[in-house]
């Protein structure tokens, strides 16, 4: 996929919490640089769902189906993001036809019950992952920023 958007970027560090699981959301994020891992709690452990870099986009499923995010998203590489308001979004879906509202609730929804899947069952592929695995003290430090 290749956005292309006139917005400008913001500068993230390594380390910051985009949003959480459980956040309401607030924007539609698409990665310019860097990457972002998308995490999902199982139990006591966290499940990389997504690993994203360029020309990705994270949290659509929460705005699209107007809940609240179903996995957390931490960057990892210092990155360039866009932001887009939330509400933005809603408000050009809601002035679409209905099937296209009916269309984007619908793959919201799937988008989240994939991530529930990745996340109960433990699955792994190097295309969500990125390739690469949490090891333990990955993990444990990743828990302590997401508090």
């Amino acid at each position: 996929m290749n956005i292309s958007l006139n917005d400008s970027t913001k500068a993230v560090k390594k380390d910051t919490i985009l949003f959480k699981e459980g956040d309401k959301p607030t924007h539609l994020i698409v990665i310019e640089s860097g990457s972002v891992l998308c995490l999902k709690k199982s139990k006591e452990r966290l499940i990389p769902v997504l690993w994203a870099d360029a020309q990705k986009v994270l949290g659509e499923e929460a705005i699209l189906t107007n809940e609240v995010h179903h996995y957390s998203a931490i960057v990892m590489e210092d990155a360039e993001i866009v932001q887009i308001e939330a509400s933005m979004v809603q408000n050009v879906i809601a002035t679409s036809p209905k099937w296209i509202t009916e269309l984007f609730e619908t793959l919201g929804d799937r988008s989240q019950d994939t991530a529930s899947a990745i996340a109960e069952h433990r699955l792994s592929h190097p295309d969500l992952s990125g390739g690469q695995d949490l090891s333990p003290q990955e993990e444990t430090r990743i828990k302590k920023l997401l508090g």
